[in-house]
């Protein structure tokens, strides 16, 4: 690929302009303390070209060497009895992303996960309400974020179909202990994984004329991180725009639970928020892409 510089092109436009100083950017920045700046711009201007090679390599070892239902079925297998690694019929990329899922990172911490877990659960009708209203339709406002989901056909059989996709995994992955190893919630990662890796990979063979000097490539790194703050940051603002009470336990826990889903996923650790200050910085930067 050509050695491209993401820049941020927007940030003296007009809808940039507004949206921090007025809009709903304007009190992020008020509710979170961020200090917004282009400051750490070279830091994540990169993860623009960057994606999941371990999860795009297993696509092309497993999904594109046998039928769709053969491959998922493989993946299925292995994601709930885990895979032989002295096997030297499984492919190595497989063992790479499933090492790299099975081992426990060491700033994990089980406590936080339960904790933002039970975010997630306690706020009932209100988190319907955000993730649809605030954070599903919010996201349709970045046009480069939503031509892979254009392009993959994922609109054609309307937005409700794609609601409802967004929220059957955002249940399975935010209920108690659903991010064990093996468990439902691990799975949905893995396979969510798998889907943007295999998404990626079609729309840049079937799709010549991508544009990834001002795209970026199709659901890149840098893209699943303002994806991940959706459900995180966003969801958060929305509970607080609700007046519903939140605790610095809370907003941790659920900061931590997102993470981790993210690490699984194949975001990179380092641009994945810890709080919403954090998370506030980052977003600012992103949206000037």
């Amino acid at each position: 690929m050509q050695d491209f510089q993401a820049k941020p092109y927007y940030k003296d436009s007009e809808h940039f302009k507004t949206f921090w100083s007025k809009g709903n950017g304007k009190l992020l920045q008020e509710w979170s303390g961020a200090e917004l700046s282009f400051k750490d711009w070279d830091k994540f201007a990169p993860y623009f070209y960057q994606c999941d090679e371990v999860g795009d390599q297993v696509v092309k070892d497993v999904y594109f060497k046998s039928s769709f239902a053969e491959a998922t079925s493989t993946i299925k297998n292995y994601i709930e009895n885990g895979v032989d690694y002295n096997d030297l019929e499984i492919a190595e990329s497989l063992k790479v992303l499933f090492k790299q899922t099975e081992n426990i990172p060491d700033w994990l911490d089980w406590n936080l996960i339960e904790k933002g877990s039970e975010v997630c659960q306690i706020a009932g009708l209100n988190a319907l309400i955000i993730l649809r209203d605030y954070v599903l339709m919010g996201g349709y406002d970045y046009a480069y974020l939503n031509k892979p989901i254009i392009l993959t056909g994922a609109l054609k059989k309307g937005a409700v179909k794609r609601l409802a996709d967004t929220l059957n995994f955002w249940v399975n992955v935010t209920r108690k202990d659903a991010l064990q190893v093996h468990k439902k919630g691990y799975g949905f990662c893995i396979t969510t994984r798998l889907i943007h890796s295999y998404s990626r990979l079609m729309i840049l063979e079937k799709n010549k004329n991508w544009d990834t000097k001002n795209w970026g490539l199709p659901i890149n790194s840098w893209d699943m991180m303002a994806t991940y703050i959706g459900f995180s940051l966003m969801f958060l603002h929305g509970l607080q725009k609700l007046e519903v009470q939140i605790t610095d336990e809370d907003e941790a826990g659920l900061f931590h639970l997102w993470k981790y889903i993210g690490y699984l996923i194949g975001i990179p650790n380092e641009i994945l928020p810890n709080d919403k200050k954090e998370a506030t910085e980052f977003f600012f930067m992103w949206t000037a892409t």
